[in-house]
């Protein structure tokens, strides 16, 4: 794939910062930066030999993220926001754990949030990353103090998509969902990915967005859990464990960007997840439970205006 060991996907919500695109450069390695810049800002200036800029013709989270994800070379490929940092030797780490644990599908990152944004994009101290080579693997069941002390990794499951629909989802609106709960994981975002597995299902999830003809079925956003599930539903192998789940320190830094994703409706991306695969009862009951959600804002809505 070109040399690039690590390729890194932000789309971008405007013109990028000088600050943030200084802070993500110290990225140490052969790494490959991808810029996906929307139709209507300007592109940055940079000299870094490392950095592709990308404009994409559409606004949307998940059409500039499927533009940067088709034009990522690397071995491996990893997602993030224009509001977060890398730790510098993500790369290295990426490398180490992958000859360490090769079946893996997924590096899932430890990340820390904070409000404060003073000094991100500048210097900043990073912790030295975990020796994973001389770490035990924890499943579900074991003592996590270990981990939670930085001494240990945790083994990812694949999501449990076997599940069997259960009814109460679709016609209870009261009904919570809880097949989700437990160590597998769900979205694709700030996680390392095999990207052969990555290109593999891309070119699915294209032909799962096709209508008629030329008319595609594009939602425009969530596309984080889509991606991962995806992925997961392509290659679905009962009990298997994908991959791992790193300790502290961070190794992803990210900042509240005030975005409002209250009013979104994720339907539209779990019914491409159950039109490709309706056996899974696990999407399913994604589904209902999303659209009962989504019924649930403009229902108490009218209550709280009819209750004065």
């Amino acid at each position: 794939m070109q040399g690039n060991m690590l390729s890194i996907v932000v789309p971008l919500r405007g013109t990028a910062s000088e600050n943030w695109i200084n802070s993500l450069t110290t990225v140490k390695g052969p790494v490959e930066f991808i810029f996906v810049y929307p139709p209507d800002s300007s592109i940055n200036v940079i000299d870094d030999p490392r950095i592709k800029r990308l404009k994409c013709p559409l606004r949307g989270e998940l059409i500039q993220r499927l533009l940067g994800l088709f034009n990522a070379t690397g071995e491996y490929v990893l997602c993030i926001d224009d509001d977060q940092y890398m730790h510098p030797d993500i790369m290295s780490l990426t490398a180490k754990y992958f000859k360490l644990y090769p079946e893996s599908w997924v590096l899932r990152l430890q990340k820390e949030a904070t409000q404060i944004q003073e000094n991100l994009e500048n210097e900043r101290e990073w912790k030295e990353l975990p020796d994973i080579h001389k770490m035990p693997v924890l499943t579900r069941g074991d003592d996590l103090s270990l981990y939670e002390q930085g001494n240990a990794i945790l083994a990812v499951p694949i999501a449990p998509l076997k599940n069997k629909f259960d009814i109460r989802s679709a016609i209870w609106r009261f009904f919570k969902r809880r097949d989700q709960h437990g160590w597998h994981i769900e979205n694709f975002y700030q996680k390392v990915w095999r990207n052969d597995f990555v290109q593999q299902a891309l070119q699915d999830l294209m032909k799962t967005m096709q209508l008629i003809g030329p008319v595609k079925w594009i939602p425009f956003w969530t596309s984080d859990r889509l991606l991962g599930l995806f992925i997961q539903a392509k290659f679905f192998k009962d009990n298997t464990v994908i991959g791992h789940w790193l300790p502290k320190p961070a190794q992803i830094i990210t900042t509240d960007p005030g975005t409002n994703r209250r009013f979104r409706f994720y339907g539209l991306a779990d019914m491409l997840l159950c039109r490709k695969y309706p056996q899974y009862g696990y999407f399913w009951n994604l589904f209902f439970s999303h659209l009962w959600g989504f019924l649930r804002m403009p229902l108490g809505h009218l209550l709280r205006k009819w209750l004065g």
